[in-house]
This record gives structure tokens, sequence and C-alpha cells, in this order.
């Protein structure tokens, strides 16, 4: 019996016991018995192997040079399927099941460059370490350069995020809130049992940020950005108010540089969201120029550079990473005079092109106003940013900058190119972070 099941498989033993007359084994009862319990054996082994057939299968992945190789696993043995080589892949993309917004649920899909080739789809599901994921996103980075990628393709495969929607969703709807609407945290507060808070920062808006000490690390503080979300709001404002905050997390999360603040973790307590950032000791960038006054325009061309390499980290992404804020009060300090972007509140991918107006009004692109944004978006305010620290004065909205015609001393190679980066028409400006950059390298040459 197990020789026939190994041979031939489990339906062919049920088949043969089924059909073998009774009479061949005699009529005895013990005979019609071991007859029965044959039947019972195949079924139970059909069963179980038709279980196994059907459980997610571990996808193994070979992953070098020479292309990408699929293993396969079906009951206890693996097997290769063929290599691709990666100049044979023409476009990769996510494949998301309509109504799914489970990361296990989507595919990464391998469509060949020969529409004959048939697609290699690898569920995410069956990829169970991140480790995998994240090395088969660089592989396919660095190996697949004739191949198409899909915005937010290789962000899909990084590492999670800790960010559970599902999550934050439910403990924000768990419970009535413990507190009033907008009383402040109390001194010595601990919250997700793990930050005290040491004191209040500042806010504005619905925002308040708080310096707090994280107590697994005690030596180390930190900055609570606490959200308010809507208590009494119907349900759809409720959920929107916190997707706008998951996306804030995300983007945060989605970049780490030196030049832009370190995002280490979130949570919701009480039905109000919290980041938690490096705490960064120094001050903004106005509140530099309002307690020293304007910089020279060296020192000026010098954080202008600054502000191109931490804006180029967010538009190298893929898709780019729209911060739509960048304004000299998200503009930090640090002790040794770096500057770091802190507030990613209304950042955007570009895939997502944005509804509605947001930001500083002064800082703001005229296209802004009108729901759209773009890589162009950010150049406009790093312009404005610019002109703040020559002049010491916020620019006019919606208006090309001169900040020459209030410190006539700056030379007219710095007017130029803070009005080309200004320009009301976004076609008439810099097109990427990169021109505007070798303007000021170039200018800083001479």
């Amino acid at each position: 019996m197990a020789i026939l099941f190994y041979l031939y498989g489990p339906f062919w033993v049920i088949w043969l016991v089924s059909f073998l007359p009774v009479s061949q084994l005699g009529s005895s009862g013990a005979s019609v018995a071991s007859h029965l319990v044959l039947q019972g054996i195949a079924l139970f082994f059909s069963s179980a192997i038709l279980l196994l057939c059907l459980r997610p299968a571990t996808a193994l992945l070979e992953i070098g040079g020479p292309g990408i190789r699929l293993f396969k696993r079906v009951l206890f043995v693996t097997y290769p399927e063929r290599l691709i080589p990666w100049a044979d892949i023409g476009r990769i993309l996510i494949q998301r099941p309509l109504g799914k917004t489970d990361l296990r649920s989507f595919s990464l899909c391998l469509l060949m460059a020969n529409s004959a080739q048939k697609a290699l789809i690898i569920p995410l599901g069956n990829l169970e370490k991140e480790q995998t994921r994240e090395g088969l996103a660089q592989a396919l980075q660095e190996h697949a350069k004739y191949a198409t990628i899909e915005p937010g393709t290789l962000e899909t495969l990084q590492p999670s995020r800790n960010l559970s929607f599902t999550e934050i969703w439910l403990d924000a709807l768990s419970a009535a809130p413990g507190r009033e609407r907008l009383t402040p945290i109390q001194l010595d507060t601990v919250l997700n049992e793990r930050y005290r808070c040491v004191k209040r920062l500042g806010g504005g808006g619905q925002a308040t940020a708080y310096l707090a000490t994280d107590l697994q690390e005690p030596s180390q503080s930190v900055v609570l950005k606490e959200t308010i979300l809507p208590v009494y709001a119907d349900l759809h404002t409720r959920r929107k108010s916190l997707e706008k905050f998951h996306e804030e997390a995300f983007a945060l999360e989605s970049v780490k540089n030196a030049g832009i603040v370190r995002y280490l973790n979130s949570f919701v307590e009480d039905h109000r969201a919290y980041l938690v950032l490096e705490h960064i000791e120094g001050t903004t960038l106005r509140t530099k120029i309002q307690a020293n006054g304007i910089l020279s325009e060296n020192a000026a061309v010098k954080y202008a550079l600054s502000m191109c390499e931490i804006l180029s980290v967010l538009h190298d992404k893929n898709p780019p990473l729209i911060h739509r804020d960048f304004t000299p009060d998200n503009l930090m300090l640090r002790a040794n005079g770096a500057l770091v972007l802190i507030d990613f509140a209304v950042a955007i991918s570009s895939t997502e092109g944005g509804d509605e107006a947001a930001g500083k009004i002064a800082y703001m692109a005229p296209e802004q106003f009108k729901g759209s944004s773009t890589v162009l978006t950010d150049i406009y305010s790093a312009g404005c940013s610019i002109h703040y620290i020559l002049t010491g004065q916020d620019p006019e909205p919606l208006t090309e900058s001169h900040p020459k015609q209030i410190v006539p001393s700056l030379s007219d190679a710095i007017d130029r190119i803070i009005a080309k980066a200004t320009c009301a028409e976004a076609t008439n400006r810099y097109q990427s972070i990169s021109e505007l950059q070798k303007e000021l390298v170039g200018l800083k040459d001479t």
C-alpha cells in the first residue's frame, strides 16, 4: 500500500481500494473490516496530502548576476524553475487584488520583454522573511537596469515599517477618550508604556511637540509629535485623519538620511496619534535668522546647497516624494550647523497628486492652490527659503522673488537664480533640483 501510495498517488489508491471486490478479500467479517480500514487509511492520507498541497509554500529565490530563479516546493520536494536572465525582464510591478490592503495578498510580477514568454509571479505572502524581500528589491534595482520598474514597487518590497494601519485604526476607536480634547500632556506622563514626557516644546494647528525620555533607552531623548484625532466626527472623517497620520509616518520612515529627521516609532493612544522622532539639539533656520540677522551671500549659498541635497534625497526616490512645506520653519540646525528637515505632515508621493492646497502661503507655489504638486513645487519653496535667509523677510506670495530689491548688495547672479526658482510658471523654473544645485555650485566657485 505504501509503495502504491508513493508511486501512484493517494487518489489511485482510493480508487483501487474502493473498486476492489470484497469477494477477493474473502467473505469473512474480518476481510470486510480490513477492506473498510484500507479505504479509511487511503482517505486519511489523501486528505493530508491535499492539505499539504494547498498550504502556502515558501518561495525560495536564487538571485545573482546571471538572473533570477524561483524554486518551488511540492510536498517535501524542492525543485528549481528555469533561470530568467535580467535582460529578459521588460517590466516589473506589484499586483494588488481589488479591495485587498494586506501586503501578503500582493504579488511581484516580472513581465518578460518577449511577450511570448510566461511572466514570473511571486506572491509576497510566500516570501516569509523581510530580508528576502529587501534583498530582492536591491537585486532588482542593481541588475534589472533595462526593465521598467513601476512606481512604488521597490518601496513595497522594503521591510515592514512597523505601521499597521488596521491596528492603528482599531486602537483609535477601541475606547472613549480619557482626556478633554485640548488638554495637554501632563509632565511625567508615560505614553505607550515607554515614553515619559519631560516638557512641551511647542505646537501649532493640530500638532504639538513634546520632549520625552525613552524608558527602554533612558539615555535617549525623543520628540513626540502629537496629533489630535477627531472624536465625534463621522467614520469617514476619522478615517481620513488617520490616513493622513499614517502617510506622514510612512514618508518619514521611507527616507533615511542625516539631513532628514529620523523616524523611530508611531502609536495611537487616547484618540491621539504620536510620531516618535529623534531629538535634535538646535534651532530652526527662521529662529537663527531672527536672532542673528540675515546671512552673507556666501553663507546663504552653503545653506542653499544643503537644501538641494535634502530635496535630492526625496526627489530621487521612486516615485519621488514631494515635501510641499519646505520652509525655514521646518529646517533645523544641528549643533554642528547641519540642516535637517523635520516635518512631513503634508508630504506626498508624486503618484498621489494631492487634491488640496497645503503648506505656508508665502512659500507655496501657485500650482499648489490648484491642488497640483510636483517636484517643481519643492523647488519653488526652496527658492523662497533662500530668499528668506538672504533678506530676513518672507517672500510675497505667488510672485517671482527678487531678493536684490530688498538687499541691493546681493549679486545679480543670486537674484537671477532665485527668480528662476520662484517663477510663477512651473515650466520656466529649474526642472530638477540638480539644475538648481548646479547653478549654486557655479555661483560658489566664482
